[in-house]
Order: C-alpha cells, then sequence, then structure tokens
C-alpha cells in the first residue's frame, strides 16, 4: 500500500467515523461573503444537520458594502438583502443550532472568520463551537501532492453552486461519499503452527532520499516515505535532493541497502559543488555483508 493510499484511508476512516457518530453532535455550515477582505461579513448562511436535511437558510443584511469580484461568484447584489434580516436577528437561532458541536465546513478558517467577524462587528457573544475542515479532509482523499507547498493540493467542492445552502448540502454528499470507499486490503495468511524456520526473500519497492546541502557541504541517505516525486535530483535555494524509488531484497530480519545505494549514486550526474561529498559517500557504501542471514 503506498503513502497515497494509507492517507486516503485517512479521510476514509474520518467519514466514517463522522457519520457514525464518533465525533458527537455535528452539523455542516456553509457561507457566502461580502468578499475577500479580512474583516468580510456572510450574507448569506446555510446549515444542514448530520442527516443532511436543511436547518438553517438565511440571506443577512451586512455592515459592509458587497465586492464586486464576491457579486460576480455567487450573484447577491445589495439591493437583494434590502429586507434580509441582520446578524443580530438570527443570531438567537445561529447560537441554537451551533453552540456546543462540531460544524464541519469546506474551508472553515475562511468562514469561521468570517462568521465571527460578523458576530464582532454586531456587539454580540462569541458562539462556542468547534470546526473540521472538510477540504482539508477531502484533499488527502484526493491524492493530489503540491510540491511547491508539499502538501495536498486543495480541491475545488464537487457538486457546489455557490449558494450557502447548496454548498452545504454538496459538502454533505462528499462526506458520504468519502465514507463509502472501501480499499482492497490484502488477506493476512494464516500463521504455521508448529512454527518452522524459513528463509524468505521479498522484494520491495523502496524509496532512498538524497539531501546535499551546498552551504554547509554535508549530506546523508536515508530511507523516506513521501509522496513527493521527482523523477531526477533537484536544486533549490542551497540544497540539492532527490527521491528515488529503487527495489531491493529484504532478508528477514535485515534490510541491505548496499547496491542499491550505489546505483542511486551511480545512475545520476550532479553539480560539481557536490563532488568531494559523493566521493567520499560513494566510500562508506562499502557495507559488509549482511549479518545473521538465514542459512
Amino acid at each position: 500500500m503506498t503513502d497515497f493510499e494509507v492517507d486516503k484511508l485517512k479521510s476514509v476512516n474520518w467519514a466514517k467515523k463522522l457519520l457514525k457518530g464518533d465525533f458527537g453532535d455535528w452539523v455542516i455550515l456553509d457561507t457566502e461573503t461580502t468578499g475577500l477582505s479580512h474583516d468580510n461579513e456572510p450574507i448569506e448562511i446555510g446549515i444542514v444537520s448530520k442527516y443532511g436535511s436543511e436547518i438553517f437558510n438565511q440571506r443577512i443584511k451586512p455592515l459592509r458594502h458587497i465586492e464586486l469580484g464576491a457579486t460576480n461568484i455567487h450573484g447577491i447584489h445589495k439591493k437583494d438583502l434590502e429586507s434580509a434580516p441582520t446578524m443580530a436577528e438570527v443570531y438567537p437561532k445561529l447560537k441554537e443550532v451551533l453552540e456546543n458541536k462540531l460544524v464541519v465546513i469546506y474551508n472553515d478558517s475562511f468562514d469561521k472568520k468570517s462568521l465571527f467577524n460578523s458576530i464582532k462587528t454586531n456587539s454580540l457573544p462569541r458562539i462556542k463551537f468547534s470546526t473540521v475542515c472538510a477540504m482539508m479532509q477531502y484533499a488527502r482523499y484526493y491524492g493530489a501532492w503540491h510540491d511547491y507547498y508539499e502538501n495536498y493540493a486543495w480541491q475545488k467542492l464537487p457538486g457546489g453552486d455557490h449558494t450557502a445552502i447548496g454548498d452545504a448540502k454538496a459538502t454533505h454528499k462528499l462526506i458520504k461519499m468519502m465514507a463509502a470507499y472501501e480499499a482492497e486490503i490484502p488477506q493476512k495468511s494464516e500463521a504455521m503452527f508448529p512454527p518452522v524456520q524459513v528463509f524468505i526473500e521479498w522484494k520491495f519497492k523502496c524509496r532512498l532520499g538524497l539531501f546535499v546541502s551546498e552551504k554547509e557541504s554535508h549530506y546523508k541517505i536515508y530511507p523516506k516515505n513521501i509522496i513527493k516525486r521527482h523523477s531526477e535530483p533537484k536544486y533549490s535555494k542551497g540544497y540539492y535532493e532527490g527521491w528515488f524509488d529503487l527495489d531491493f531484497p529484504v532478508y528477514y530480519p535485515n534490510l541491505v541497502i548496499k547496491e542499491s545505494c550505489k546505483e542511486l549514486i551511480n545512475t545520476y550526474s550532479f553539480p560539481d559543488w557536490i563532488n568531494n561529498s559523493l566521493a567520499n559517500l560513494k566510500n562508506k557504501l562499502h557495507l559488509h555483508p549482511t549479518q545473521n542471514q538465514p542459512n
């Protein structure tokens, strides 16, 4: 099972536990806002229950103006909110629905900040609830790795329609989809009884990492479990690194990496400034044969 598959199953298990009720009572919230500024306010709030049913769907008259860029996305204009209630007027219902619950949000840092901005601006008490970000869970499930940020890339909400209640329902549907995923898990072989000594050789697909610092002129080579992939070594900001998928045998219970390390060093051409380090590294790779191998 690859690193990506392991991470994907973490999101699957999260979704299953959420639907099962392991995290307590929860709801899904989504907002449409006045814009992307640090002091934006929600102008539409949608909340669905853990069963996916609608329990709050309301447009709200903000104290700030609506940015044109935001209107181009959700289609809500100032004139559409002339008869809408204020945050102070909907606050009691919001508090009833959200307080002391786990609130699932697609991009929770943005929506939560917008909601708290409006509550604070209207001089209202902060509502106590915890949040979890469905966008982060889906990014891990989707599995598109971002080399620059060294993390899973955020994905657009599948099925979202840029209405608060529509996006909240789409998030609920997404959680159910992740929970329904079933991975193919290899069956464990039955243990032998009585125990006997056997010799088995496996071939594992392992990743070795090479890291060299131009500034400090040091290096190391080691196993690494990461999703990040480079077909060739990569230089960045004074550091030279590469990750390589290599096959090498495993003799129970010892790991033999000598030949694979040599292959790693001999396969690629490196800049002149690390030649000395690599020469020393090659010398150090003359490892002794693995001891205590089964006869």
